[in-house]
């Protein structure tokens, strides 16, 4: 076991220092963090809960606007205005979730990161979630740096 998860340490630096993806120690979003509900905008959340692939940096956007990147139990909370957003994430592979986005509704988007092949490069899913879900999740995740 200690093997592989040096051998997984290994992978991950090197493909980081390669360029494949970058590492960060940080969550860090590019768009203005909302303080307050507006009823009028549509909010959205994408949460990371999980440690495994943490300290890989995974670049957020809506509708191909880069929201930020996210890490380890971190997440990005944004409002747009209504319509259709998809909303995509960038690492290894490119994940996308199409989602009607409605004025006064928050959607919450669990981000699960999994690692696809043989020299463990991670890819990721982008999961629409329940309100219930995305609240106990959030509560275990760290807002980011703005």
């Amino acid at each position: 076991m200690k093997r592989k998860i040096f051998f997984l340490s290994l992978v991950l630096i090197s493909a980081s220092v390669s360029g494949c993806f970058k590492l960060s120690t940080k969550t860090y979003q590019y768009v203005p963090f909302p303080t307050q509900e507006n009823p009028e905008m549509a909010r959205i959340y994408v949460l990371r809960p999980q440690l495994f692939g943490g300290l890989v940096a995974i670049e957020i956007s809506d509708n191909d606007k880069i929201i930020g990147s996210t890490i380890k139990h971190g997440y990005l909370c944004w409002e747009r205005e209504p319509g259709h957003a998809t909303i995509k994430s960038k690492v290894a592979n490119n994940s996308s979730l199409e989602l009607e986005a409605e004025k006064g509704n928050s959607y919450y988007i669990l981000e699960k990161i999994l690692f696809s092949d043989m020299i463990g490069r991670p890819r990721d899913e982008l999961i629409l979630i329940d309100e219930e879900r995305g609240k106990e999740l959030l509560s275990k995740c760290n807002p980011a740096s703005v």
